[in-house]
Formats: structure tokens, sequence, C-alpha cells
């Protein structure tokens, strides 16, 4: 199962209905939206035990973060889902990049982007157009 629809199947498990808050989410949906939710938990009883067990594994981190963290995530995945495809792509793309670097690289960027986080705004625009001027030289 690719990642997508791992994502997808298990947001569609987060929606089943089993609590009465999850119900109200459940009345929430659209009837399309119902729909896309059972015919992705139709196809996650058809999985094999250690693809559900991922699933399961999953859930109960996800089950196990604060509410806010919980919210965030619907809230990313709900703004991934609106994305048009090319966008989509895009970070795929990106993603596929970062994941190829080594984990070395991938620390010193983190690394540099705590470092402009700290930056006051004034300083990352003096930055970014020294930058610029660097580029179209």
């Amino acid at each position: 199962m690719n990642r997508r629809n791992f994502i997808l199947t298990l947001s569609a498990l987060l929606l089943v209905p089993k609590s009465k808050a999850q119900s109200s989410m459940w009345d929430s949906l659209s009837d399309d939206e119902k729909a896309v939710v059972t015919k992705r938990w139709e196809e996650f009883k058809k999985l094999p035990p250690e693809e559900k067990q991922k699933f399961r594994t999953a859930l109960r981190r996800f089950k196990g973060l604060p509410a806010d963290k919980q919210q965030k995530i619907r809230s990313n995945l709900k703004r991934w889902r609106e994305l048009p495809p090319e966008r989509k792509q895009q970070f795929r793309t990106r993603w596929k990049k970062w994941k190829s670097l080594p984990s070395e690289q991938r620390q010193q960027i983190r690394q540099r982007a705590q470092k402009w986080k700290k930056l006051s705004p004034e300083k990352r625009e003096k930055i970014k157009t020294r930058m610029q001027k660097r580029r179209s030289k």
C-alpha cells in the first residue's frame, strides 16, 4: 500500500464513529465524504494482518497525542486535501529529495532553519536582499 492510501485509510479510521465525539464528526461529513470513509474502511478490513497492525500502531500514536496536536494534524490533512494536484506533486518531489539527503545534511539544514526562525524580520529581509543580489550577478 502506498503512502497516500495509507494516509487516506488512516484518516478514514479516525472518522469511523465509535464515540459521541466521533459520531458528531461523522454527522458533519457530507454523503460523498461518508462514502469515501466507508470505502476506505472496507479496504482496511481486507488488508493483511501486518498492514492492519501498522494502521493500529499509527492510530494509537495519534490517539495518544494531546487534543491540540490531533486537531493540528486534522487541519493539516484538510489543507493537504484542498491542495491542487500540481502543488501536491511539488511537495512529494521535495519530500523525496529531502529524504534522499544524508542525515547529517538534514540535521545541518534543521539547525540553520532554527537559527533563521530566531532572526528578527529586519535581519531576515536584509539577508534575503543580499542573497538575491548575489544570485543576480
